[in-house]
């Protein structure tokens, strides 16, 4: 389990009448705070059970009660789903040549999460060889996926790609490349 603190400012508040405003602050897990600058500490974001996603919650009250709320969505990751391909070797000697290599990806999902379920096609290309592309692989549990083949003997001397395409039923599609040498 894994502790996280934010801090939260709403100095960018005003009221339009040059009054003095109050700030409270519903932090989404259960705890509040107030003042214009706050901080607050989430216990076990990330951890189990987890928190990864929560919604802030702000409300400023002038002088006279009037009131204003606004949120604002924290989520644990990027936001974006990722993906990190790596291979058991990047450069070939052509006279070494059929030659093993093992791709790999790793495959998180917006919330930084390892997505289990992601589908990975996997495409290899280098000069003097036609395009080596695997089938459709899906990640496992801890978001791996990876796909062995061969760098086939005729390959030429030049620089090549490794590259996975990554898609998924709800957090659209994500690619990543890795160069790949031969030399004579």
């Amino acid at each position: 389990m894994s502790r996280a603190s934010f801090q939260f400012d709403a100095t960018g508040s005003t009221d339009p009448d040059g009054g003095l405003l109050t700030c409270s602050w519903a932090f989404g897990d259960g705890s509040t705070g107030g003042g214009a600058v706050t901080s607050h500490v989430y216990a076990s974001w990330g951890g189990a059970p987890a928190i990864s996603n929560v919604t802030v919650r702000l409300t400023v009250t002038d002088n006279e009660g009037n009131t204003n709320t606004t949120t604002l969505n924290l989520r644990r990751g990027s936001g974006k789903l990722a993906a990190v391909l790596s291979g058991s070797a990047y450069r070939f000697k052509a006279s070494k040549l059929p030659r093993k290599i093992t791709l790999e990806v790793v495959v998180t999902d917006p919330a930084g999460k390892k997505l289990k379920g992601a589908t990975a096609l996997f495409t290899i290309s280098v000069p003097g060889v036609e395009a080596i592309v695997s089938g459709e692989i899906t990640t496992d549990a801890q978001g791996r996926a990876s796909f062995t083949t061969n760098i086939p003997s005729g390959a030429m001397a030049g620089s090549g790609l490794a590259t996975v395409l990554v898609t998924t039923d709800s957090d659209g599609s994500v690619t990543d490349r890795q160069v790949l040498t031969i030399t004579e």
